[in-house]
């Protein structure tokens, strides 16, 4: 299974931080984007993989937060991308 999550990744003073905002409590960090980017993906993976399917159908992709990559009005400080996470079959609704 695929699932497709947005995640924020912001600058902070001497790194960067990244979190889901359907998925509350995931979150990871990294000297660049690029490995920031990675970890959160590491990090929502194995969030993920420890959901029931019901939670599962809760994340839909389609969120809101997708309508600030237009906006003019977000921090230069931010970045957003839509990322996908492969969840093994095998332990969805385990």
């Amino acid at each position: 299974m695929v699932k497709k999550i947005w995640v924020c990744i912001e600058k902070a003073d001497s790194n960067y931080g990244a979190y889901a905002p359907e998925v509350p409590g995931c979150i990871s960090t990294g000297a660049t984007i690029e490995e920031t980017r990675a970890n959160i993906i590491d990090a929502l993976t194995f969030h993920l993989e420890d959901m029931d399917e019901k939670a599962l159908a809760a994340i839909s992709g389609d969120f809101p937060l997708a309508k600030a990559l237009e906006s003019e009005d977000r921090a230069e400080d931010e970045y957003y991308a839509l990322v996908e996470i492969l969840i093994a079959d095998s332990k969805v609704g385990v």
